[in-house]
């Protein structure tokens, strides 16, 4: 085992140096091993509780469309000895492989093999198989030549009371876990709502947020109104409540699926302006040692739904700043992530860790850790690039990452899409995963296609609305210079 290095240490390190650290130390574990080949795989079901498998069945989501993001996220991983293969069932675009390409050119990284059929490569022993997520369905598929399960350090619960365990309650959003243990639906889906009263009664927070511990992406996570708070205070229960905690449970064919829950007190931190939404990456590796990597402010808009990221260099203090993070707080959030990370290797665990907190932006302030995912994600593909701006840009510089939506009445043929990046392309919109272009959701009436983009930034993070307002203007640009003369609409919203 390697020395280890505390977060305060490493941050100091230009982070595109501790990226290519994780690679050769993993690099170096996978040939101690006898593996030849990586091949990367986007699981991202297995990151999924059934309920919200089903939901995305219910809107024709390809759960496989995700593989669009490993090519981007392959350029983070670069192994000494070992070829890297990208699992990818549909072709990449022109423009979305040129960005990566140039990326890995100015980058001087190994650009990874592509195919759309791994078959024979997994059948080989001497084969890794890294995914989004370690879960137990891979580890069961491929016994020993996989990353650990990740299930439980996905468990918003599990992972509060981690912190708790670690004495570290005052870092997380205040609220409480609500663990299932096997009751009859009716019975738990009461003691949430029991939970939910003894809690607010003895609070003065006015707005709360109902999560399914192990979902992602703030799906099937309800919020509790200020009037349901008030008529809980008063001794009623609202039949509204009632609603949302069982719809919670319920499948589309009315199936039950039950699991723990947690329960958190609403962050209003658009309102004070001096709070921040922000995602911070680091990776455990196999010896133990965790290597702090990205840190981004995520931007939304008023009625928080996600529209994109501003990723910084983590070790460049004043782009730290820029996004509305003091550098020493940071360092405490890595810190906390160290202390986790630590904990969770003792228990099996080796593989990336993602930490959502907010924060505010004085040096004093306290990170609150609300979100744990212990896979890749949204943040990865931005990371890589931010930590790598100086050779893309010719200088260190924030990147914004925007998911745009395009909304169409009429499936998109291949030559149609192609057209349709081409003309984006002559704007300057950079691509890094596309593959939702080939496999829209269905929206009711329309397809409904998406594009992950990346570009410098230059604005005030800090000011939320203004950036909000600023994603948006560029959309209704499109819309106005390319939208309506397509028949497309093209949004930021989910």
């Amino acid at each position: 085992m390697i020395e280890l290095s505390s977060a305060t240490q490493q941050l100091t390190i230009p982070e595109r140096e501790r990226r290519m650290t994780v690679g050769r130390e993993l690099g170096y574990y996978l040939s101690h091993r006898g593996f030849k080949q990586v091949v990367f795989v986007t699981n991202i079901q297995d990151a999924l509780p059934v309920l919200t498998r089903d939901e995305l069945k219910r809107h024709a989501v390809p759960t496989d469309a995700y593989a669009g993001r490993g090519p981007g996220m392959a350029l983070g991983l670069q192994f000494p000895d070992q070829e890297m293969v990208v699992h990818l069932p549909t072709p990449m675009f022109p423009q979305e492989e040129s960005l990566l390409r140039d990326v890995a050119t100015r980058t001087n990284v190994v650009f990874p093999t592509l195919r759309s059929d791994v078959t024979a490569v997994l059948q080989d022993e001497r084969t890794f198989v890294y995914p989004f997520i370690g879960s137990a369905e891979m580890n069961e598929k491929f016994p020993n030549r996989t990353t650990p399960a990740a299930g439980r350090f996905n468990n918003k619960a599990l992972m509060r009371q981690r912190f708790k365990d670690s004495g570290m309650t005052e870092k997380l959003v205040p609220g409480a876990e609500i663990f299932y243990q096997g009751q009859e639906p009716p019975v738990f889906i009461q003691q949430v709502i029991d939970t939910v009263r003894e809690y607010a009664t003895s609070s003065s927070q006015e707005r709360f947020m109902l999560k399914l511990a192990e979902t992602a992406s703030g799906l099937l996570s309800p919020t509790i109104t200020s009037e349901e708070i008030r008529e809980l205070k008063e001794g009623r229960i609202p039949d509204s409540l009632q609603s949302k905690v069982a719809a919670m449970f319920t499948g589309n064919d009315g199936t039950m699926f039950m699991g723990d829950v947690v329960l958190e007190e609403f962050v209003p931190y658009k309102s004070d302006g001096h709070t921040g939404d922000f995602n911070t990456r680091g990776y455990l590796l196999p010896d133990g040692q965790f290597i702090p990597l990205s840190v981004g402010r995520q931007i939304c808009d008023e009625k928080g739904q996600y529209l994109g990221m501003i990723s910084v260099p983590s070790h460049n203090q004043a782009l730290v700043q820029q996004i509305g993070l003091h550098p020493n707080v940071l360092v405490i959030q890595m810190e906390i992530m160290e202390k986790i990370a630590r904990s969770m290797f003792k228990d099996g665990y080796f593989g990336p860790v993602s930490f959502d907190c907010f924060c505010g932006d004085g040096p004093d302030a306290v990170p609150a850790n609300r979100d744990f995912n212990q896979r890749e994600g949204g943040g990865t593909v931005p990371g890589i690039i931010a930590a790598n701006s100086g050779a893309i840009y010719g200088e260190e510089r924030a990147v914004m990452d925007v998911e745009t939506k395009i909304e169409s009445s009429r499936r998109l043929e291949g030559r149609e899409i192609e057209a349709l990046l081409e003309r984006l392309s002559t704007q300057g919109v950079s691509f890094y995963a596309t593959t939702f272009m080939r496999s829209p959701s269905n929206g009711g009436n329309s397809h409904i296609y998406t594009l992950k983009t990346v570009q410098p930034f230059n604005g005030i993070a800090t000011n939320e609305l203004s950036m909000a307002q600023s994603i948006v203007g560029n959309v209704a640009q499109l819309n106005a210079s390319i939208g309506q003369s397509m028949g497309l609409n093209f949004r930021v919203a989910y």
